[in-house]
């Protein structure tokens, strides 16, 4: 009827696969992009199992078919064989629902390998300008417009006496184990840089590291 027609209409034209599978993992029912997302047609899937297509270990997912039986949905993550070879990073939502007394799993596929790939490279650049910084022989520091701390490179870290530079996230010159003597006239100058909008350059600042070692730096 025309219901049913609409109905096959929006899921055909969804981007996310959308099948029913069974217990034993055979294919009841999906829609176009399900295959088409791997690369297969209409007929090739047919032939297919959701352990064909898997690319993780069996074990990985047969413990996600148990867990959305058990649970009755489920949100997780997998990967996916394309034909080509190629294999599609995939979130996977589950509900588990009844049809003509059998049981059966809806599964919504979303293809997040774009985003992965994405996620991937701006995690190889942060790991890239970390390393750059962490050679700098110099003392590095960013703070936000309320003088707090938002990261620092190895050398300033040690100086101060945290153990890793993530440490410093969230803390003020009054929040280290050193002296702070000097604390305030930091903050003094910061408050300069932000209300006048001027650079600095190369001004003699007198510091203690954690050792109680005191030193001379030029701050710019």
């Amino acid at each position: 009827n025309d219901r049913e027609e609409l109905y096959s209409t929006i899921v055909n034209q969804t981007r996310e696969g959308i099948v029913i599978l069974d217990r034993e993992g055979n294919f009841y029912q999906f829609n176009q992009a399900t295959y088409k997302m791997l690369g297969y047609t209409k007929e090739e899937f047919e032939n297919l199992t959701i352990f064909k297509i898997n690319a993780e270990s069996l074990e990985i997912l047969q413990n996600n078919i148990n867990l959305s039986i058990k649970n009755k949905k489920g949100v997780f993550e997998t990967t996916h064989n394309c034909k080509n070879g190629e294999i599609r990073n995939v979130r996977v939502s589950t509900n588990f629902i009844k049809l003509k007394d059998k049981d059966y799993i809806l599964a919504i596929w979303t293809d997040i390998t774009e985003s992965k790939n994405v996620t991937k490279k701006l995690l190889e650049q942060k790991d890239f300008l970390e390393l750059v910084i962490n050679s700098i022989p110099n003392q590095l520091f960013w703070k936000d417009a309320n003088l707090v701390y938002q990261g620092c490179n190895k050398i300033f870290a040690d100086i101060v006496g945290l153990n890793s530079p993530e440490e410093i996230v969230g803390l003020t010159d009054y929040d280290f184990n050193r002296d702070n003597t000097y604390a305030e006239s930091y903050r003094e100058y910061d408050r300069k840089i932000i209300e006048t909008g001027k650079e600095s350059l190369n001004v003699e600042e007198n510091y203690y590291n954690a050792k109680g070692q005191k030193g001379i730096v030029l701050t710019s």
